[in-house]
């Protein structure tokens, strides 16, 4: 599988429907990053830590890996990458 492969507009639009369902308020999905691991895709989400504690509690899992975030305009961002397979 290649990575042009995948319909990347319908991964992003199911991270949206998926950070909404989480209870994230303000959110980032990375479209200008795709990340294709063992023929899984990942699709980068940030979100600032303070008003999204609720989503970080629930973002437990394989389905979510961690990873290092950063400090922009005075808030700390989460970033997360969600991996998605076929069911």
């Amino acid at each position: 599988m290649k990575i042009d492969d995948l319909d990347w507009e319908d991964l992003y639009k199911k991270t949206d429907l998926l950070m909404k369902e989480l209870g994230a308020n303000e959110y980032v999905i990375a479209t200008n990053e795709k990340m294709l691991f063992g023929n899984v895709p990942y699709v980068k989400v940030s979100f600032p830590k303070r008003i999204n504690t609720v989503a970080m509690l629930r973002m437990n899992g394989r389905k979510y890996t961690r990873e290092r975030g950063y400090k922009k305009d005075g808030k700390i961002y989460c970033v997360y990458q969600i991996r998605w397979e076929e069911d």
